[in-house]
């Protein structure tokens, strides 16, 4: 029979053993195990203890095997039990966690609706949410409480100690501050704000600083009034040295507690309208300062009394500048405080002004219906900002400063009453200025106002420039870009515009006159103003006026002011019309010059003795006399050029003397040389008739016969004598020799270029002999 292994036993099998018992003895084989292992062996000892109960153990596995089920089971009930303890202890675990934050909602004040499991819940809570707001309430009333509390032991303390403990006083206003800034902190961040609390504080802070001003402020007016302040001080009456002693430790106690307010005051982002003094940017002890001069101010201009006249303006503002008395001793008291950045001119004049803006705005309604006298208020006022700014330096400590005007500008309905005044003012002045009723000289051409070189001017040129630049330093002041914009537009821009069209239609009109007479058959009879130097003189008014302007307009591109305003579409007009005017006039300048030319040389023309049979010799040239027709010539030419070298420009003059002179190079040319036989004597005379003409022009330009090459190549030939036949410059010489086919072309150029002809080819020149009667015959 074979024996089954028995776990924890033994560890070698049992045939090894024989004779004895299996379980009597130890023998050196077997192994003893743990403390389970020996529990389990001696319960095996316990039932088979001899080798016959080994019969049993079927038995016996069968009663452990019932015994397992049964623990089994049990095992499984208790695990079963386990879980279900776990699962509600978690289900458990999170309604307290829901508990907990409904509670906290509810202490935040932030309860949000929850569905209760049961009415026991339901009666819980509704029960806590009132405890809680009873607690809430009860916390709030003791805050409220505990703050007033010490805003009235501050109070107190406050009211107590100014008479005796300016320091303790401070330091408990000071703290009062802070409780009024803490209160409005916890209310911007509570559902239940204590609103009425701090009502209550700001009350009382401004109830306070009434108290504590009064009495900082007390000490600083009696020593202000020791020194003389401010009748002796205008008066030039030094006072003591006590007495100024006195005066500037007041003044720096004052001005050094006051700040440290205003800075605590900032420093908590606050704004209490118990520090509000009508301009914060003014130091305290300057706001007591002017308080006597507001007084004056006030007595004299702000009730009814014959010097309340904002008529006169002047008075109203001198009494300003009167009262700016040298601040060099005051400037040395800020400096030895911490507000020594700031300057005791610049805050003396800002407390002042404060009354004066009161004065302009309760008047500004009785201004606007006497348009004449708001015009001249605006004037005085504008003056008086650039006085303050240019003499006394004044620039206010903080942002920009738009000056006085500003309050009675700064109404478009007000600043549009202004412009339309000065508007109508500005056209009866430009109507007075082109009127030649009232100014017969308006239109004469003013030769002094500009240099030699220079195109002259008229009268009326040079006024609308002084107008122009009157009503610029009327705005110039002006703040607002939009403002000046509309004042350029409206008033400079409408007088230019006008005064371009008075010039225009002027030419218009000269150029229309001009057309006419050209049409007419006795047109030299017509319109004497638009003939000889009369009618030059015309278009150089209007030509003088014309560039007068416009280098006027180029001038001011170079004034900061215009450097924007220049940019608006209407000035690029303006000026592209007075190029177009000035191009036009230029072109009847010379027109004109050429239809005077032209009909003055008309009789030369007729003449026909050119090819008269006389041999005179050459010598004779110089000394002969013009011609008669050319006398007049002469005499027009030199009225024409002296007028116009006085009244245009050097550059302009010499423009036209060249579209001149090539004018009557040309008439000569076809005119008279080309329409005419010539003798020796003819050519010689007409010689002698250009040299006078060139003698006539070298009066106002360097040698006008550089203008007129053709002609003078052509006097050359014309003069050639016909009495020498050996001489090269005789008319047989020159003729041989351009005549000769045999000869090339580059030798008949450089033998002309050698007798003086260097201007004109070889036809012309051939042309021009052809005219000598004498060439045929040699």
């Amino acid at each position: 029979m074979s024996h089954s292994h028995i776990p924890g036993s033994w560890v070698e099998a049992p045939a090894q053993h024989s004779n004895g018992s299996l379980f009597e003895g130890e023998t050196p084989s077997i192994k003893r195990y743990d403390s389970a292992g020996a529990l389990y062996l001696e319960e095996i000892n316990k039932h088979f203890g001899k080798p016959e109960d080994l019969g049993s153990v079927d038995s016996y596995i069968e009663v452990l095997d019932k015994e397992l089920d049964i623990l089994k089971l049990q095992e499984k009930n208790k695990s079963d039990k386990l879980i279900h303890f776990k699962n509600r202890m978690k289900k458990n675990a999170e309604k307290v966690k829901l508990y907990s934050e409904i509670v906290e909602n509810c202490i935040r004040n932030t309860q949000e609706p929850f569905l209760f499991e049961s009415m026991e819940e339901k009666t819980f809570f509704e029960t806590l949410y009132t405890s809680i707001r009873h607690l809430k309430s009860l916390q709030a009333s003791k805050t409220y409480l505990l703050i007033l509390v010490q805003v009235e032991r501050l109070s107190c303390l406050i009211e107590k100690c100014i008479e005796t403990d300016k320091k303790t006083a401070l330091i408990s206003y000071h703290q009062l501050i802070q409780w009024n800034y803490s209160v409005k902190k916890s209310n911007k961040d509570s559902e239940r704000p204590l609103v009425h609390l701090e009502m209550l504080i700001q009350e009382r802070l401004r109830n306070l600083w009434d108290i504590i001003e009064i009495k900082l402020c007390q000490d600083f007016h009696n020593h202000f009034e020791e020194i003389g302040w401010p009748d002796k001080i205008k008066k030039g009456i030094s006072p003591s040295a006590e007495s100024f002693k006195r005066f500037q430790s007041s003044f720096q106690t004052l001005l050094i507690q006051h700040c440290e307010i205003i800075k605590s005051l900032e420093n908590k982002d606050e704004n209490l309208e118990c520090t509000q003094t009508g301009n914060s940017d003014v130091l305290l002890p300057f706001l007591i300062m002017v308080r006597p001069l507001n007084i004056q101010f006030r007595y004299h201009f702000m009730e009814k009394r014959k010097t309340d006249r904002i008529d006169k303006v002047n008075g109203i503002l001198n009494l300003i500048f009167l009262s700016l008395f040298s601040q060099n001793d005051v400037q040395n008291i800020i400096n030895e405080t911490p507000e020594h950045d700031r300057n005791s001119l610049n805050e003396f004049i800002t407390a002042l002004l404060k009354i004066v803006e009161e004065k302009i705005k309760a008047s500004i309604e009785y201004l606007l219906m006497n348009v004449h006298i708001f015009s001249h208020f605006v004037c005085e006022t504008i003056k008086f900002d650039n006085i303050l700014q240019q003499d006394f330096g004044y620039f206010p400590y903080k942002g920009q400063w738009n000056g006085m005007i500003h309050i009675a500008l700064g109404n478009s309905k007000n600043f549009m009453t202004w412009v339309e005044s000065e508007k109508k003012f500005s056209i009866e002045q430009f109507q007075n200025i082109i009127d030649v009723t009232i100014s017969p000289n308006t239109w004469d051409l003013d030769y002094d106002s500009v240099g030699e070189s220079e195109t002259k001017p008229t009268n009326s040129s040079l006024r609308i420039k002084c107008l122009i630049e009157s009503i610029t330093e009327q705005y110039r002041p002006l703040k607002d870009f939009n403002q000046k914009s509309i004042f350029f537009t409206e008033i400079q821009c409408y007088i230019l515009n006008s005064y371009y069209e008075r010039l225009k239609s002027a030419a218009d009109a000269f150029e229309v006159t001009f057309s006419r007479i050209i049409q007419a058959v006795s047109g030299n009879k017509t319109d004497k103003m638009i003939h000889d130097v009369k009618g030059l003189e015309t278009l150089c008014r209007v030509y003088g006026s014309c560039v007068f302007i416009e280098s006027c307009l180029s001038d001011w591109d170079d004034d900061i002011l215009f450097l924007e305003l220049w940019q608006d579409l209407t000035k690029n007009k303006i000026i592209s019309e007075a190029n177009t005017n000035s191009e036009n006039l230029n072109s009847l300048l010379e027109f004109g010059q050429e239809r005077e030319i032209k009909e003055k040389l008309q009789p030369y023309f007729k003449i026909y003795t050119w090819s008269s049979s006389e041999n005179p010799s050459s010598s004779i040239a110089m000394s002969s006399l013009v011609s008669m027709q050319m006398v007049d010539v002469l005499k027009l030419i030199d009225s024409l050029l002296s007028f116009l070298k006085r009244a245009v420009s050097h550059l302009t003059f010499l423009r036209i003397y060249k579209q001149f002179s090539l004018t009557v190079e040309s008439l000569l040319w076809k005119k008279v040389i080309l329409k005419n036989d010539f003798s020796e004597r003819g050519g010689i005379q007409f010689t002698r008739d250009v040299w006078e003409f060139w003698a006539t022009c070298s009066k106002y330009v360097e040698k006008p016969e550089q203008n007129m090459k053709k002609i003078e190549d052509a006097i050359t030939l014309l003069s050639l004598n016909s009495s020498n036949e050996d001489d090269k410059k005789s008319i047989s010489t020159v003729a041989s020799i351009i005549f000769d086919t045999y000869k090339s072309f580059e030798e008949k150029k450089q033998y002309l270029k050698t007798i003086g002809v260097k201007n004109i080819n070889i036809a012309e020149a051939i042309d021009i002999l052809q005219k000598r009667i004498d060439c045929w015959a040699q």
